[in-house]
């Protein structure tokens, strides 16, 4: 299933937050030639961020994209967009019946400690049909990275996170959210991230030429191209076909 154009114009408003411009640019591009081809009706502006209905999709399809939306949201300072995803009483982490006010609180205070994030699922999204067209259960793992300049730390690292879907009026909410810290990196002032990845002699990838944005990796070079481009310099990566580590050029 791709993306409609209102799934791409909620890219573009979390891009632009971020400060990427080039992705920002590229995923308004893209919802606008969808809605001017008219093979799509765009999603209501004023709730970008608002799950879809099921609309024909396989449940499958449907969930997955819904957790994939969840994901994109969260890195959005934007509290009403993330909070459109939770049902109002949720098993929140290591809370059990929590309101809509705690969690705003809560992602208040996260924001406020790391104002600079990104997360990114890695693998795939493992989803259950527990109740037909009533509850669902997803489980992926989460690659994170947080940032904050003025106490100049970073951490990075991996969620295993666990959801629990409830549909209401015909839309995906999550009732229950859990993780488990499956690894993390932290920096210390003055090293970033990138230092310590090249400190630990991870190989560069291989620019492929004429291709901006595209590596091959050094652990497979002879495998398809990666798509960086959402990466900057020095960033570790993950090589998609061996699962070692290098480092984007």
């Amino acid at each position: 299933m791709k993306p409609d154009s209102g799934t791409w114009r909620m890219l573009g408003h979390l891009y632009r937050a971020q400060g990427q411009s080039d992705l920002s640019a590229q995923a308004y591009a893209k919802a606008r030639a969808l809605e001017e081809g008219g093979k799509i009706t765009a999603a209501p502006s004023s709730s970008p961020a608002n799950p879809s209905a099921q609309n024909g999709r396989k449940w499958q399809a449907w969930i997955g994209d819904f957790v994939r939306q969840f994901v994109a949201a969260n890195q959005s300072p934007d509290l009403n967009a993330t909070l459109l995803y939770y049902t109002s009483i949720v098993s929140y982490f290591e809370e059990q019946n929590k309101d809509q006010a705690y969690i705003r609180h809560d992602i208040e205070k996260y924001n406020e400690r790391w104002p600079i994030r990104h997360d990114e699922i890695e693998g795939d999204i493992h989803l259950q049909e527990k109740v037909p067209d009533r509850e669902y259960a997803a489980s992926f793992k989460l690659n994170f990275y947080a940032e904050s300049p003025p106490r100049q730390i970073w951490t990075k690292g991996q969620f295993a996170i666990d959801l629990d879907i409830t549909i209401i009026d015909g839309e995906p909410k999550i009732s229950g959210i859990r993780e488990k810290m499956l690894h993390q990196q932290k920096g210390k002032p003055g090293q970033s991230a990138n230092q310590n990845a090249a400190r630990k002699g991870y190989p560069s990838g291989i620019a492929v030429p004429g291709k901006g944005g595209f590596v091959r990796s050094p652990c497979a070079p002879s495998k398809g191209e990666i798509d960086i481009r959402r990466y900057p310099k020095g960033t570790a990566v993950k090589c998609p076909f061996t699962g070692k580590i290098f480092v984007v050029p």
